[in-house]
């Protein structure tokens, strides 16, 4: 029998110990090897999801994740393409392998807009609310491999009592950490479960803040929405006109400013294909408004019954805005989302009613439709709802006036 086969067989860890004992292995080949690896998997995962270009005066540019800067990114720029791609490396190695929980939650996001998983407004809202429910915390500039589920766990709760979070501002703040966490964890950062995590925290519906909403600044009432589009049809603008037709038709402001004409159909219905959008400027750093060719949901992508008095409002839009292609356009002005509720504003001022947003009008729509007793399915095609439970509870008020709804319970206790 061979000697050799009685011998146990090292392990690689032991090889590699021998190897490196008896000089087999070129350590500095080796280093020189690795790096030149990982330089290439930081340059190529950079330019899947950011763009590196070359500008007229030659040099070489892209943006870096940076979020010191208003628009959370900094330019770039090498004399060589070279040059450029040594910097791109220096920066993600300086970060890597002990990422903060504030640039998990960076690459987290910036992730999901390269993708199209979110717009750029909703990608400015996620970094806004960072700074609000987690920016004051030390946390935010921990190692996110440092952190525990204990001190996460305290993190949690004394930002719920400190900021005296509702349960829909917590709901908000639990995205933000929860995609931080599975990024991290995603790329080998830390072991914490994070969906887990959050499902066995106790936390009791008394440590949030009530939200005390009156049905009163939720709808416009019975008595309100009457004044109003009289007030609205004898000042017929386009803008009175646009907030006309939301009563009329319960769309969201963001969809009211992307109307084209082309969108109603021979069968009197009004196709929501589009919406505005807001977002910080890369460049400016200003708000910037654009049309996207897509909805706030796929259920919101829908068809909408128009009554006759909303297509009246349409052809008086259409009279006072001939050749544009927009409904919401004065000229070569468009007319955004901002506009609506100024407008609205000045015209609750006029009638001395209380100041309430467009959203408020989309509310009164879904009230007026649920009183009316119609079908769930058409109330949710008509709000553009994937579940009437959404509408039943967010979109549902009381519109009877006060006189009403005291004649009612008289009605119902006569004893």
């Amino acid at each position: 029998m061979n000697n050799e086969s009685k011998i146990e067989a090292p392990n690689s860890t032991v090889l590699l110990r021998f190897a490196l004992a008896n000089g087999t292995i070129d350590v500095d080949a080796l280093q020189k090897e690795y790096i030149l690896k990982r330089k290439n998997t930081y340059i190529n995962d950079h330019s899947s999801s950011h763009k590196i270009w070359r500008g007229k005066d030659g040099a070489y540019y892209t943006l870096l994740p940076d979020c010191t800067k208003k628009n959370n990114r900094r330019l770039l720029k090498r004399k060589t393409e070279e040059e450029l791609h040594e910097a791109i490396f220096e920066h993600y190695a300086e970060i890597d392998g002990t990422p903060t929980f504030t640039t998990c939650f960076e690459n987290w996001s910036q992730q999901k807009l390269d993708m199209n998983e979110i717009c750029k407004g909703t990608y400015d809202r996620y970094h806004s609310e960072f700074k609000r429910f987690i920016g004051w915390n030390d946390i935010k500039d921990k190692k996110i491999c440092d952190i525990t589920e204990h001190e996460l766990e305290i993190f949690v709760r004394t930002t719920i009592a400190k900021l005296n979070l509702t349960a829909k501002a917590f709901s908000n703040m639990r995205t933000l950490v929860i995609g931080a966490f599975k990024w991290a964890k995603k790329y080998g950062y830390t072991n914490i479960s994070i969906s887990s995590f959050f499902g066995d925290l106790d936390l009791s519906k008394k440590a949030f803040k009530k939200s005390n909403v009156r049905d009163k600044t939720q709808i416009f009432d019975e008595d309100e929405v009457p004044r109003i589009l009289s007030y609205l049809r004898e000042h017929p603008t386009i803008e009175n006109l646009g907030i006309l037709l939301t009563f009329q038709t319960g769309i969201r402001e963001g969809e009211l400013s992307g109307l084209k004409f082309s969108d109603v159909c021979k069968d009197k219905t009004l196709h929501i294909q589009r919406q505005e959008i807001k977002y910080k400027s890369p460049k400016t750093g200003k708000c910037t408004h654009e049309i996207v060719e897509y909805t706030k949901s796929d259920a919101g992508d829908r068809y909408i019954i128009l009554t006759p008095a909303a297509l009246e409002t349409i052809q008086k839009i259409r009279i006072l805005n001939p050749h544009n292609e927009y409904m919401m356009q004065v000229g070569k002005r468009k007319v955004w989302t901002n506009t609506f509720n100024d407008r609205l504003y000045k015209v609750c001022d006029a009638l001395e009613i209380e100041r309430r947003s467009m959203h408020k009008i989309r509310k009164t729509y879904g009230t007026a439709l649920l009183d009316a007793n119609v079908e769930d399915s058409l109330v949710m095609s008509q709000m553009g709802h994937s579940d009437i439970t959404t509408t039943r509870k967010y979109y549902y008020y009381s519109r009877r006036n006060a006189e009403h709804k005291r004649q009612q319970i008289m009605n119902a206790i006569p004893f």
